[in-house]
């Protein structure tokens, strides 16, 4: 459901946090692959691009490089709304090479916005847990 273009950005959405929540990270590899299309399909329709934020931080919760790979990929996407999600979801993953870094970038950012949620991201994966 969540790859299928005939299906509302919603329904998308529901599938990918039910995606997250199953907690099975063979899916992560295919959600990954979805994730890039829905960037794409979001330049046409600004309503996907809430499906690939939920996407990202699905992707997030079930961890692993697959998941830093597909955040730090989302993160080179112009648009704000999805720079933030992919901060957020890096700021959870909190992978201490590729997605530190890529977090180090954006707390350079020139949208303020993402600097500041960036930096809060790398502060908190400082934090011991």
């Amino acid at each position: 459901v969540l790859g299928r273009l005939p299906e509302s950005a919603d329904l998308r959405s529901l599938a990918a946090r039910l995606l997250a929540e199953m907690k099975d990270r063979r899916t992560a590899a295919p959600m990954a692959e979805v994730l890039k299309r829905l960037r794409k399909e979001s330049e046409s329709d600004v309503s996907l691009e809430a499906t690939a934020s939920e996407t990202v931080m699905a992707l997030a919760a079930l961890g692993g490089k697959t998941a830093v790979s597909a955040a730090v990929d989302l993160l080179s996407d112009s648009r704000p709304t999805l720079q933030r999600a992919a901060v957020q979801a890096l700021g959870s993953l909190c992978d201490p090479g590729e997605g530190a870094a890529a977090l180090k970038q954006a707390s350079q950012s020139k949208d303020e916005s993402i600097a500041a949620a960036a930096s809060m991201a790398t502060d908190h994966c400082r934090q011991p847990h």
